[in-house]
């Protein structure tokens, strides 16, 4: 304590001293007047004792109460330990006063001191986490896990594929790439990859199911949380049972306030040695503490794991409150409702804008800018469809889709038949595809993204079920995928529709915001229709060195194995798959070349395979950038399954064409659309020609044509 601080108090004690010992030497003169009117009549004795004893009360009064007032508070202030210690007059500088300010200022010190041992253990935590990860390397892990799983194929050892496959679905959502909060859905697929492995050490004597409450969003929750309850129900509860078969339940639900994570299994062993009852959290083992602490930790003492031993068997509860999310760094937690980013992150999951005709003059070829990036279809009866888009001065936040079409084989073309764009000008529509499934119904689909790349985009689609008439008719929009689908889906063998959707490189693509709940998507993905399109789920994905834009394409081969081509920026990388798409090999190089843009192979009627790439690469450097030139676009036949190719039909020659999508009518005629100069020549054009043009090299067949323009842009260019 200061010097003049302790002068101070001395003097204000030193002062009430003096002021007592005179109040009692006024007293004493009191009682020796008493003894001198002791010769009056009584009436005046006992007024003059009646005025002393008020005098008396009066003074103690005066120098004990806000003294006694000031140590009540205290009192208070100490026992609730709550809010500090001020006191209303921080001017008064009376010992209770900086008695009580000592006080506030030491509990400020162990607050303080609290948060940072939080941050402390949450960053020790965090350090844990990464020295895991560069103890255990993902690829390499996977990679091996990959080859068991093709050496168990080649040997019809389906038992191990499966364990294979499951072990990398465990090991891919729990590494989670190092971050402690993950998604609901990463942490369900860890968990139903953990109960196969599960299912199949125990032969049977295991039953595992999962009940998801529907409508329920992918919630960002922490980390590898579920696993260590179901591992408890296993060693605790089904392990334990002496006859019948185990069975565990996982259910996720919400009402709207809390999310429940709950594991129920049918041992008895908790029951029998506790009873009906709630179990103490000293009483946890090590996994359902360790679970247990970190919930606390982020979200406070009124969430964490709960368990209570039932007669019939064991539930184990996991209490979350879904509307708070981490802030990164703080050591605290907000509360924030869904909706929170609506307006800035979710405007790219509402559906764009779908018109038809739109008499807008920017719409209009004559006013577009630029335009490129084309896809093409042919209807049940012949019709060419063919959409693109456009917009803007660039690929950028504001593009919009056109959809044309030609009903006489190319000579003419409708222009902005049908346009799509986003009402946000902050989401670009682009990448768009046409498809004519099975059923001869013609799907149009495209991708949202907030600006250039948000980190999520999301593949959505109309559907036409008669592109043949005179107006076709669209359903309305719907989102199908996480990603971007810039290319044709194929039917397999098993008829199940498989799309190719991707989730560009952060390497190679900064997104503009983070998702952390779609990590484990961050790949060249395929996506899964098993009822012909009325819904479609994430089946897997590869991730390829040097990927860039994906855009990759997927061919069933002969012998059934999914043969999946990537754009990388060495040209084309390749990865397998032998169990529809729900794993795949580690991405190697295809030793096809290409200038990392966008090629085109399809199976045809015939059984061969049509490659169209650029036939020759060029290097080229401007200033600083060196690159290779988009040229030479050239169709290509292979026989043996895309060992070899042959043949060689040059489509267009010059600079600058790119981005080839094509189809193959009932008379075996092969059309193919792509763009030249997109930003000064501006032209979407069209080859159609035969397998025979192909291996004679040059255009044989009489219904042969190149270069055929589909539209011009003729506005103000925008480069």
């Amino acid at each position: 304590m200061p010097k003049n601080k302790r002068v101070s108090i001395s003097l204000r004690v030193k002062t009430r001293i003096l002021f007592g010992v005179i109040v009692s030497i006024l007293l004493a003169f009191w009682g020796f007047s008493l003894l001198f009117i002791s010769q009056l009549n009584l009436p005046v004795i006992l007024l003059f004792m009646i005025s002393g004893l008020s005098l008396s009360a009066f003074v103690y009064n005066l120098l004990t109460d806000s003294v006694i007032s000031k140590f009540t508070e205290l009192l208070y202030r100490i026992r609730t330990m709550e809010n500090g210690f001020s006191i209303n007059d921080e001017s008064n500088e009376d010992d209770i006063t900086m008695l009580a300010s000592g006080f506030n200022h030491l509990y400020k010190r162990v607050s303080n001191l609290k948060t940072e041992v939080y941050e402390a253990e949450i960053t020790r935590k965090d350090m844990q986490i990464q020295l895991l990860h560069t103890k255990i390397k993902p690829h390499f892990l996977y990679n091996n896990l990959s080859a068991i799983n093709w050496i168990a194929m080649e040997n019809d050892q389906v038992k191990i594929c499966d364990i294979a496959t499951a072990l990398s679905d465990f090991y891919r959502s729990a590494l989670n790439q190092g971050k402690e909060m993950s998604s609901l859905e990463t942490e369900l697929t860890n968990a139903k990859a953990y109960m196969t492995l599960q299912t199949l050490a125990h032969s049977g004597s295991l039953h595992f199911s999962m009940d998801v409450q529907e409508h329920i969003g992918n919630i960002e929750v922490p980390g590898f949380i579920i696993q260590p309850l179901l591992e408890n129900a296993i060693e605790h509860g089904t392990d334990r049972l002496h006859e019948g078969q185990g069975i565990i339940k996982l259910s996720v639900s919400t009402d709207d306030r809390l999310l429940y994570l709950n594991v129920t299994d049918n041992g008895h062993e908790l029951y029998e040695k506790l009873g009906d009852d709630l179990l103490n959290r000293d009483q946890y083992g090590y996994g359902l503490s360790n679970v247990d602490d970190r919930i606390r930790l982020l979200y406070g003492n009124t969430y964490g794991v709960f368990v209570r031993a039932k007669p019939e068997g064991t539930e184990a509860s996991i209490v979350l409150p879904p509307s708070y999310r981490w802030l990164a760094g703080s050591g605290l937690f907000i509360k924030e409702k869904q909706q929170i980013k609506e307006k800035i992150m979710d405007s790219a999951l509402k559906a764009a804008n779908v018109m038809s005709y739109p008499t807008d003059p920017k719409y209009h070829k004559a006013n577009r800018r630029w335009q490129g990036i084309p896809s093409m279809a042919l209807s049940s009866k012949g019709r060419l469809y063919v959409n693109f888009y456009t917009g803007m001065k660039g690929e950028e936040a504001g593009n919009f889709v056109v959809l044309v079409h030609s009903d006489d084989n190319g000579q003419t073309w409708t222009d902005a038949e049908i346009v799509i764009e986003h009402d946000d000008p902050e989401i670009r529509c682009f990448d768009p595809a046409l498809w004519l499934d099975p059923l001869g119904k013609l799907w149009f689909t495209w991708t949202q993204s907030r600006q250039f790349y948000d980190g999520r985009h999301g593949v959505w689609a109309i559907v036409s079920s008669n592109p043949d008439d005179a107006v076709p008719e669209w359903t309305e929009p719907r989102r199908i995928a996480n990603g971007l689908m810039m290319n044709k889906p194929i039917v397999s063998s098993k008829g199940e529709w498989l799309l190719p959707c991707a989730l560009w490189s952060h390497e190679y693509a900064k997104p503009c915001e983070e998702h952390t709940e779609l990590a484990s998507e961050i790949g060249s993905n395929v996506y899964a229709s098993i009822d012909q399109g009325k819904t479609f789920h994430y089946r897997g994905g590869t991730e390829t060195e040097g990927r860039a834009y994906d855009e990759h394409m997927l061919v069933e081969k002969n012998d059934k194995k999914l043969w999946m081509l990537i754009r990388t920026k060495y040209g084309i990388g390749q990865s397998f798959s032998s169990d529809q798409g729900k794993t795949w090999t580690p991405g190697e190089d295809s030793c096809i070349a290409g200038p990392n843009s966008r090629f085109f192979i399809r199976r045809l009627a015939s059984g061969r395979l049509l490659l169209v790439n650029h036939d020759e690469c060029p290097v080229q450097q401007e200033g600083e950038k060196i690159y290779r030139v988009r040229t030479k676009l050239c169709a290509k036949l292979s026989e043996d399954d895309g060992k070899t190719w042959i043949g060689g039909l040059m489509l267009d020659e010059r600079i600058k064409v790119s981005y080839p999508d094509g189809a193959q009518d009932e008379n075996s005629l092969i059309y193919i659309v792509y763009d030249f100069e997109r930003y000064d020549a501006r032209e979407i054009l069209m080859a159609a020609f035969t397998e025979e043009d192909i291996l004679a090299g040059k255009c044989v067949s009489p219904q042969a044509r190149l270069q055929m323009l589909v539209s011009k842009a003729t506005g103000e260019k925008a480069r």
